[in-house]
């Protein structure tokens, strides 16, 4: 694990898209490279690195809409599906068969399942479970259990 300090959250000039990223002090120097998971001092994953520069690393926040992650559900059946950033306020896990209780306040955590980021971060809590009886598929939608807007520290796991 490797501990990095956030050095912008957001440029006004840039587009409302690159406002869901941060910038790290760390990079491929340090052993940075797209694909890691960054978390938040108490091990929620706020989100992954996405570009890697010499000294510096810019990472998607698990809101933004270029942030996917591989998820599962913590319940009986142990659900997965993809958890991806909705409009930079929240996060929806799609793709979930209909057939699947899901609940609201069940956790969510990353599957492991491809990449490089590991089994068991937390993401968030079901806030809304969206069931249509004409679909196949149902969705969620997850409420972050981190805010990434007070963090000036996080860590960047190392594979």
């Amino acid at each position: 694990m490797l501990s990095a300090n956030i050095v912008s959250r957001q440029n006004l000039f840039e587009s409302a898209e690159d406002a869901q990223d941060i910038v790290l002090d760390k990079g491929a120097a340090e052993g940075l490279r797209p694909g890691l998971g960054v978390i938040d001092e108490s091990g929620v994953i706020i989100g992954k690195i996405v570009e890697v520069k010499d000294h510096s690393a810019r990472a998607c926040l698990t809101t933004s809409t270029n942030c996917q992650l591989p998820a599962a559900i913590i319940n009986n059946t142990k659900t997965i599906g993809l958890a991806e950033g909705e409009l930079g306020l929240t996060i929806k896990m799609n793709y979930i068969p209909q057939l699947e209780e899901i609940n609201q306040g069940d956790i969510i955590i990353t599957s492991g399942l491809g990449g490089d980021i590991p089994r068991g971060l937390v993401i968030g809590r079901v806030a809304q479970v969206n069931k249509q009886s004409n679909e196949i598929w149902q969705d969620v939608t997850i409420e972050p259990l981190s805010s990434w807007h007070s963090l000036t520290i996080v860590s960047v796991i190392l594979p």
